[in-house]
């Protein structure tokens, strides 16, 4: 496969009459799929998109997928923006990604085209319903031949990091980039060609919604059925009534959502085969609750966007708390934190680089940051984890949240396993605050499960009888919910300007 329109290419000649996508009674058949995207690009094409960014601000659906394979038959660089975001936030990531065309739903355009406009957008482009363009009078024009296949090294995609602990990044990844991510893919999740009923909820701005909600699906010839927005019964309800075999998931929190759902218990998820889980870890415990449920393993894969995937647990043995090996063509190894040169043996813990095929180009317009991360041709996560004698992959923690309590390293994720291990909590999320005696003090944010009744000293009473005294919080706030980022991940800065306006930290003493 030379670039990521073979995948789509593939299809039409072996699965053409096969349903690609499902969405509100539309069944669009693999050829006419294709035959849309390439109309599409026509017309992209015609307005100069050829060799620029065309961003494409559309939520999970037919149009999206179609939208991001006509950008590539124009030979353009599909640029992916979470299509929530306030005119006020996409500002700055437009004038970064500069792209010379806009697609988005009729919704959106009105608030965005002066901003847009402003910041030397040639043209924006409506499609859905009520927009310029619909998936009907695509499918209506006049069927040409396809325009030229795009060059292995251009620039496919670009993807923005996702911004929780400063300003995001925009990361490229080339033609050459996104077929190796596709195939790593399919080794971390192994799929039936031309078989798989696929329901994918995760946000394809997000590298993991990228390749499991727009690539892979395509890659295996998948029914894929994309779900714009998260509710849980009905997530649960469409994994029923539709027998799917293949569900890209997200974090733990969608997990955890999902099992507390009033419709879970009477569902028939009997049909599943592949359960995807990506985005942060996950905890040991709930991995361990949905397979006694639904009798089908969350199986995990770690990546980022500047390479995914890097592990998945792709063989039939599972270690529990491992996100599994390096995914063959993956090089891992684990360095001191310090120097990041000195490579650790098994069982030692220090940060995560890798290195492989579908590496990404680098930072757009950010050379220092590019230099920073990539180092000897190996990427520096950021990510704290230990290999043990088998070569399976434990993520720690980020190195960047790791909490210094009297000089002792604590990792949030230790602290998070062990509270929600605890019957009363659905939820948790754990940071350093500024703390005048010990540097910083360990603080918990905790959502209970519904009806339950334990109190902030249970939970309290719970981590000392389970953790040595530093790493128990010195405080805990119970919340409705923890906040989240467009991509799912707990949003610390969020949690910052909570325990901010809470007021100043108070240690509770622990003995």
């Amino acid at each position: 496969m030379q670039h990521a329109l073979g995948f789509l290419e593939r299809a039409v000649s072996t699965a053409g009459d096969r349903a690609a996508l499902l969405q509100d009674g539309l069944a669009l058949r693999y050829d006419a799929f294709a035959a849309a995207a390439a109309a599409l690009g026509r017309q992209l094409r015609a307005l100069g998109a050829a060799g620029e960014g065309v961003a494409v601000l559309l939520p999970n659906s037919a149009e999206l997928n179609v939208a991001v394979h006509a950008v590539w038959y124009a030979s353009a660089k599909a640029v992916l923006f979470n299509p929530a975001y306030p005119v006020h936030e996409l500002v700055p990531l437009l004038g970064d990604a500069a792209p010379r065309i806009v697609i988005c739903s009729a919704d959106a355009a009105a608030p965005l085209r002066e901003a847009a406009t402003s910041l030397g957008v040639a043209y924006l482009l409506t499609l859905g319903m009520h927009g310029e363009v619909t998936l009907d009078e695509l499918s209506a024009r006049p069927h040409l031949a396809p325009p030229p296949a795009p060059h292995p090294s251009d620039v496919a995609v670009l993807l923005y990091t996702g911004g929780t602990t400063g300003i995001a990044k925009g990361v490229e990844h080339s033609h050459a980039s996104v077929v190796a991510m596709v195939e790593a893919m399919q080794l971390a999740w192994p799929t039936r060609y031309a078989t798989e009923t696929w329901l994918n909820v995760a946000p394809s701005f997000h590298v993991y919604g990228f390749l499991m909600g727009l690539m892979n699906p395509v890659a295996a010839a998948a029914t894929l059925i994309p779900v714009a927005r998260f509710k849980p019964d009905l997530v649960v309800d469409a994994l029923a009534s539709h027998r799917v075999t293949v569900f890209a998931g997200g974090p733990a929190s969608l997990y955890g959502a999902l099992l507390a759902a009033e419709t879970f218990p009477s569902a028939d998820l009997s049909s599943l085969r592949v359960c995807a889980a990506g985005g942060a870890p996950f905890p040991v415990e709930l991995l361990a609750r949905w397979q006694r449920a639904v009798g089908c393993a969350i199986r995990e894969a770690y990546g980022m966007t500047e390479m995914a995937p890097i592990t998945g647990n792709q063989h039939a043995t599972l270690k529990s708390g491992s996100v599994g090996p390096a995914l063959p063509g993956v090089e891992l190894s684990i360095v001191d934190t310090e120097l990041g040169t000195h490579v650790l043996g098994a069982g030692a813990a220090g940060e995560v680089r890798v290195r492989g095929a579908h590496l990404f180009r680098g930072y757009r317009g950010r050379a220092d940051e590019t230099a920073a991360a990539l180092r000897d041709g190996w990427l520096h996560t950021g990510d704290i984890g230990y290999l043990d004698d088998d070569g399976y992959l434990f993520l720690v923690d980020r190195k960047k949240d790791l909490i210094l309590v009297g000089g002792f390293n604590v990792y949030p994720r230790e602290v998070e396993e062990v509270l929600i291990a605890h019957d009363a909590v659905r939820e948790v999320a754990v940071l350093g605050a500024p703390d005048a005696r010990k540097g910083e003090a360990v603080v918990a944010f905790v959502v209970l499960a519904k009806d339950a009744t334990a109190t902030v000293d249970d939970l309290h009473r719970h981590c000392a009888e389970r953790l040595v005294t530093y790493k128990v919080p010195s405080r805990i706030e119970l919340l409705d919910a923890v906040p989240r980022t467009a991509a799912n991940k707990t949003d610390r800065r969020a949690l910052r300007a909570i325990l901010g306006a809470l007021g100043a930290l108070h240690d509770k003493e622990t003995t």
